[in-house]
């Protein structure tokens, strides 16, 4: 189950990554400066650990409940980039605020430093975790609505395939995110 909170959140950035620059866009805005979550790398250890009090709480009873905080995804994050030098993400930030998740941070598009912001929406359906792309930018200039179905589509497509618990589908009931937490229920199959 650890391995499928770091998917997700790799699946995440890497759909930020991938997304391409518009040739034209509407009038661009600017990217809300989010207040900083400091990470550290004991952030990263609480998760792990939380996930795995879910899991032996899982085996035991058949039910998953896990919070975690935006402080551990994004020490988490934080920790998965260091390990692979190769994502050209930095200073990555994870909010968790209002049903949505909010992934910024400072990518490089050729020689260009730029801000990057990825706003997806989680929800439980028919026992599986889906997202919604709901906006994306490159410093001020916003990812069209087709790139966005698209990113949004090939998250969900490969999402779910690492919730499983003893070789069992975990069934997703239900995801609730505000006032910088996520927490994610759901029973065994």
């Amino acid at each position: 189950m650890t391995r499928g909170v770091a998917i997700l959140f790799s699946l995440l950035l890497l759909a930020a990554l991938a997304c391409s620059v518009p040739s034209s866009v509407a009038a661009p805005t600017e990217i809300p400066t989010p207040t900083r979550v400091p990470p550290s790398t004991q952030d990263a250890v609480q998760l792990e650990q939380e996930v795995a009090t879910a899991s032996a709480n899982l085996a035991a009873s058949g039910e998953l409940k896990v919070t975690l905080t935006e402080q551990q995804l994004t020490g988490f994050v934080l920790d998965g980039l260091a390990k692979q030098p190769d994502i050209p993400l930095t200073e990555p930030q994870i909010l968790l605020q209002n049903d949505e998740i909010q992934l910024s941070g400072i990518t490089m598009l050729g020689k260009l430093t730029v801000p990057a912001l990825l706003i997806l929406k989680p929800y439980a359906e028919n026992g599986l975790l889906k997202v919604s792309v709901i906006s994306a930018k490159y410093g001020k200039i916003p990812i069209p609505e087709k790139s966005l179905a698209q990113i949004t589509s090939m998250i969900n497509n490969n999402l779910n395939e690492y919730f499983v618990f003893n070789g069992k589908q975990i069934s997703i009931e239900t995801i609730q995110v505000s006032n910088g937490s996520m927490t994610i229920t759901g029973k065994s199959r």
